[in-house]
């Protein structure tokens, strides 16, 4: 992340004085993400006032990890060209496996142990090749790779690509979340049967958005104990239920977005219930149906976007900033008109069975 930082800088340094070269604004709908913002902490006065507590740096904290992601993937997407980005995509894959074998259990000699392979269990998703730190960039390199591997331009290595995106598939499986190994593996399958260049209804748009609000609702109904009271939600969840009756304990006591920490003294894990709880049922649907108009009505976007939700309903991810820089990146470049500009265009392998949606194709 913080290569990309001072290339970032390096590169606006390099165009200030060249502003005509820049014809268009990519990524408009990711200052959205300003407006959550703002929201976020209009809301989280208010939550502190009713609970006459004075609001913490914690909730500055906490909207910062939503925030910045937004403006870097911004910024970046309108400085760097495709190419570039590619470029910098490959370093920062580079840069992850190596953080990945500087992690506990990950050293190469741990690799060639044959019993540390025979002990990994899918289903309880235990293995010493697990990674929560690299679990979220591999995917979202993977996803990245995917799409661009496609690529046709005579200027960039397709087969290069192709090597890439294999190297992130095997590092996302080897790091062990189970929603993302199978978000990965699903993306190859779906793509037999979808477009990932078309588009949809905007109408499904405000669909998810509210899928996932009411979605959030329910689960955390379900993590209280009030729906399915038969199933033993301490273990569907990993333990999730019992930091929740933590906070349940203290009233749900909160002032402001971010503060459940501090009254329990542990992340929640549960960024939409977190959102949920902490503020309320507005700001939960502000947040999504912004996210979501980030991704717009391309089918690829929607997809990952939908994976990130997905994630956030049932564990956490906005703390780890880095994947989130490469999904909204990826989501902004394919939402945008860049390609288009870039004289990119993206090809797709012929599609084998009927597809399950109506899709506009791109011209």
């Amino acid at each position: 992340m913080w290569f990309g930082i001072i290339t970032l800088a390096i590169k606006i340094h390099k165009v200030k004085d060249q502003s005509k070269r820049i014809k268009h604004i990519y990524g408009k709908k990711l200052l959205y993400i300003l407006g959550v913002s703002f929201i976020f902490l209009i809301l989280s006065i208010v939550k502190a006032i009713e609970s006459k507590h004075s609001m913490d740096f914690r909730t500055v904290v906490q909207i910062g990890l939503m925030l910045m992601p937004a403006m870097y993937a911004f910024c970046f997407i309108n400085i760097f060209s495709i190419k570039e980005i590619i470029n910098l995509m490959k370093l920062t894959l580079i840069a992850v496996i190596v953080i990945y074998f500087c992690e506990p259990n990950h050293n190469l000699m741990e690799f060639f142990n044959i019993s540390k392979w025979m002990n990994i269990k899918i289903f309880s998703s235990s293995s010493f090749t697990e990674s929560s730190l690299c679990a979220e960039p591999f995917l979202h390199l993977f996803l990245f790779f995917y799409y661009f591997s496609n690529i046709k331009n005579k200027d960039i290595d397709n087969k290069e690509l192709k090597a890439y995106k294999l190297i992130a598939f095997i590092f996302t499986i080897l790091a062990f979340k189970r929603l993302g190994m199978v978000f990965a593996i699903a993306i190859i399958i779906l793509e037999k049967i979808v477009d990932y260049r078309g588009e949809i209804s905007a109408k499904f748009v405000w669909g998810f958005a509210i899928f996932f609000t009411i979605s959030t609702i329910i689960y955390t109904k379900f993590m209280q104990g009030y729906i399915f009271t038969n199933i033993d939600v301490y273990k569907l969840t990993t333990g999730r239920d019992y930091i929740l009756s933590l906070w349940e304990h203290k009233g749900y006591l909160t002032y402001g977005y971010g503060t459940s920490m501090l009254v329990i003294g542990r992340y929640l894990e549960m960024d939409l219930v977190q959102i949920y709880l902490e503020l309320n049922i507005l700001a939960l649907f502000v947040f999504t149906l912004s996210f979501y108009k980030i991704a717009d009505k391309k089918i690829y976007s929607i997809l990952i976007m939908t994976y990130a939700f997905a994630n956030m309903l049932t564990a956490s991810s906005l703390p780890w900033s880095l994947g989130w820089i490469i999904s909204l990146i990826t989501i902004s470049v394919i939402s945008s008109s860049k390609c288009n500009d870039e004289n990119i265009e993206i090809g797709i392998k012929k599609q084998k069975f009927k597809r399950l949606f109506l899709l506009k194709e791109e011209k």
